[in-house]
């Protein structure tokens, strides 16, 4: 019993409690997020507890989960400082992110404004992998990407193609199908080449159209060949 409580009295004197105070209402309510969304990822992914008391925040847990709490929290905070919208899954990027590297720099990767779509929304990187990867394709001409699917490999390519072309820095996107099969069963280049490369091309053909600003046409839809033409470009200006 004595053992017991003393184990107990150990558990609670390693606890540490911070406290973050912060000048601006209206981006610590954003901070919080909806019905204190963000507040309630970070206490289950770290294991701490949050409290907000007025216009600052209070954390109490491990002191290695403490620390990296305020730190996310800090960094999220600079984020809005700095206009950029701080969502939910944003939340989730920087817990793994600085879980991961706690000398990462959260506006280093998220400030880093790939495209803006006609939707207005903002393409950024999402970790330091795909920060790495954007930057490869800055700096280099041809660029590998390999890891698994869902990782944003095709669609920063395709964000950063976007982007040149929109700065008329080139005229035309060129898409090409794998070689060597990726998941679906395409064989060789045949005389069906075409139909057979459809599953993998007109994936490719549909991404543009999520940046906003391009609309396939027939051709491309219709897998004849795979051209779509930008609403708001040249006539040069295309995709094939």
């Amino acid at each position: 019993m004595k053992d017991e409580q003393e184990q107990a009295a150990s558990v609670i004197t390693d606890l540490e409690t911070n406290h973050l105070e912060f000048n601006d209402p209206r981006l610590l309510r954003d901070l919080l997020g909806q019905h204190d969304q963000h507040i309630k990822i970070l206490q289950h992914a770290l294991r701490v507890r949050i409290r907000v008391r007025g216009a600052a925040i209070e954390i109490e847990g491990d002191p290695l989960q403490v620390e990296l709490s305020s730190q996310i929290i800090r960094q999220l905070y600079g984020l809005l400082e700095k206009g950029y919208p701080v969502y939910a899954s944003d939340v989730d990027y920087a817990i793994r992110i600085l879980s991961g590297d706690g000398r990462a720099k959260l506006q280093d990767i998220f400030l880093d404004t790939i495209y803006i779509s006609a939707h207005k929304r903002t393409i950024t990187p999402k970790s330091i992998a795909q920060k790495a990867y954007i930057d490869a394709i800055r700096r280099y001409d041809i660029v590998f990407g390999i890891g698994p699917a869902g990782t944003g490999k095709t669609y920063l390519a395709m964000a950063m193609a976007v982007a040149e072309l929109m700065k008329n820095n080139y005229v035309r996107i060129i898409l090409t199908r794998p070689a060597v099969e990726a998941g679906e069963k395409l064989g060789f280049l045949t005389r069906r080449s075409r139909r057979e490369s459809k599953p993998v091309s007109a994936s490719l053909v549909r991404c543009p159209t999520r940046y906003g600003g391009f609309r396939p046409s027939a051709e491309a839809r219709g897998a004849r060949n795979h051209r779509s033409r930008p609403a708001r470009l040249h006539a040069r200006s295309n995709l094939e």
